[in-house]
Order: C-alpha cells, then sequence, then structure tokens
C-alpha cells in the first residue's frame, strides 16, 4: 500500500514530505493535498453555459465492482478492468480541459455521477441534460447492480437525488444506481463550449485519454439534472 501510494504520487509530480499513523481494526492510507494555483488558471463548480457539451474521461461502475469483490461476486476480468480504472490519473485529461478552454469540471468521486453534476448545475445556476446510454459503464458494472451489489453510499446518494434529478420513467432502477454510484478515482465530468468540443476530444485522444460525450448544458430548470434513457 505504501509502495503504491509512492509511485502513484510520483507520478502525479508530487512529493510525500509527512504523515502519521493511525491505530485501527483495519488499515486506513490516506493523502491530503497541498499546492498552489492561479486564481485565473482553475477550473471549478461554476461557469458552465446553456449549450455546453459535458463530457466523461472514464467509465463508472467502480463503486459497485469492488462492492462486489468483497463478497466475492466479481470475476477476474471485471477486477482488473476496473482497477487498472482506478489507477489512471486524471493529470493528462485535466491538462487537455485547461488547454482547450473548459467552462466547468469535476471529478467523480463519492456524490456518483449525478451528484457532481448536480454541483456544476447548482453552482453555475444551469441545468444538465444526460442520456444515460452514452455513459460508459465498466464490464460487469451493470450485471452486478441488478445482482444487489450496491453499496449503503450509492443507494443514499440515489435517496438525495430525489429533490433535484428528473429521471425519465424508461431509466431503470439498476441504471439509476449505476449513475449514483459512489466512486473511487473516478474521471473528469468536463463542460466545454460547443465551438471547442472537438478540439477537447482531439487533445484528449493526442494524450492517450478516452472520452465520451453524455449530454448537454440547458438553461435552468426545475431539476438541477434530468437523466433520460
Amino acid at each position: 500500500i505504501l509502495r503504491g501510494g509512492s509511485d502513484a504520487t510520483n507520478n502525479a509530480g508530487a512529493l510525500i514530505v509527512g504523515g502519521h499513523t493511525v491505530d485501527d481494526d483495519e488499515p486506513k492510507y490516506g493523502l491530503a493535498v497541498v499546492g498552489y494555483v492561479s486564481p485565473s488558471g482553475q477550473i471549478g463548480h461554476e461557469g458552465a453555459n446553456a449549450g455546453d457539451h459535458v463530457v466523461l474521461t472514464k467509465p463508472i461502475g467502480s463503486g459497485i465492482i469492488t462492492t462486489a469483490l468483497k463478497a466475492g461476486k466479481a470475476f477476474d476480468t471485471e477486477i482488473a478492468e476496473a482497477t487498472q480504472t482506478m489507477k489512471a490519473l486524471n493529470r493528462d485529461a485535466s491538462g487537455a480541459m485547461t488547454a482547450v478552454g473548459a467552462t466547468a469540471a469535476t471529478d467523480i468521486t463519492g456524490y456518483g455521477l449525478i451528484g457532481h453534476l448536480r454541483n456544476i448545475a447548482e453552482g453555475s445556476e444551469v441545468s444538465i441534460k444526460i442520456n444515460s446510454s452514452r455513459v460508459p459503464v465498466m464490464t460487469g458494472a451493470q450485471r452486478l447492480a441488478a445482482a444487489g451489489s450496491v453499496s449503503g453510499g450509492t443507494k443514499r446518494n440515489l435517496e438525495d437525488s430525489a429533490d433535484s434529478v428528473s429521471w425519465s420513467p424508461d431509466v431503470s432502477e439498476d441504471t439509476r444506481l449505476l449513475l449514483c454510484d459512489a466512486q473511487t478515482s473516478g474521471g473528469l465530468a468536463i463542460a466545454v463550449p460547443p465551438g471547442n468540443a472537438a478540439f477537447l476530444d482531439e487533445e484528449l485522444s493526442r494524450r492517450g485519454v478516452k472520452s465520451w460525450t453524455i449530454g448537454e448544458v440547458v438553461s435552468k430548470g426545475s431539476s438541477a439534472v434530468t437523466v433520460v434513457a
């Protein structure tokens, strides 16, 4: 665990300069990141505009697969894909979106895709519409969700979406759970003006980052996020 953390930190161009230990029944490992960013160079939740494309840089489903792993229900190939996806840094995706002029962005972690898109929508005072069929999903995640391998955090994310998300009736319960799946080391959701969308796709591809356009930013409506099949 320590070696893996060190390797990942080195790959990100950072240094581990201190730390402390916790005596507990199970191992815990985490990092607090400290650094500097130019106010003019940061991309946050605010700034998305109606008409922007919404681009995702990693498939979702890591929470469901790791939950299934603990129960011995995930296949080795599914675990391997999820592990490889989680190991990939967002450094290249971040560099690409900065280079082309993204308006807003977020990484996808504990609140799931829907929760983090809601943050962009509310922060930018817009709404976001996504097509669930366009969202990339890790191999096995749909099957495992249908089998009930869903964490408590993911279920709470879905419950919390009730007041701010409009679900099309033909979006299944399993798909809703997937879209709310609490991710570990998820990708970036990027809002980019339509005129820059092709440039973002080219820049991501040049840096070896896969990407999917999953929806668009629309004028503020009654729901922060709308999901259609």
